[in-house]
């Protein structure tokens, strides 16, 4: 686990590429019931339900998991993604670099923002 957190916030030279692949598809496997729930579940919640109502609902501990758990996979997949698209359109190694770890570190401060916004409301409601 530190290892996958590591690789969020750490250029690594992997020629092969598989563990990238690996771990991007697994990501998006992870993914695909977190949106089922949030089509099915937390959609409709959210256009019947009042500011406080939602609220409320935000608050609940399964539903709080499953928020953070969707936010923290999405930003994680999407660092994959990015990456994917800086190693093929950036050549150069030293802006490749630069460019790896601003997308990671903006990566990051924007998981964290959403992240501490759905925390405070889980423990304010």
């Amino acid at each position: 686990m530190l290892r996958f957190l590591l690789h969020l916030f750490i250029p690594h030279n992997d020629r092969s590429g598989r563990a990238h692949w690996v771990a991007q598809r697994l990501s998006a496997i992870i993914l695909l019931p977190l949106y089922v729930w949030l089509l099915l579940v937390a959609m409709p919640t959210a256009s019947n339900a009042g500011y406080e109502e939602l609220l409320l609902w935000m608050g609940e501990p399964m539903n709080s998991i499953f928020i953070v758990l969707t936010i923290f996979f999405s930003m994680r997949h999407m660092s994959f993604g990015l990456e994917s698209i800086i190693d093929d359109y950036i050549a150069d190694p030293f802006y490749n670099r630069v460019a790896l770890l601003a997308m990671r570190w903006g990566t990051l401060l924007l998981a964290v923002s959403v992240l501490g916004a759905s925390i405070k409301i889980f423990l304010d409601y």
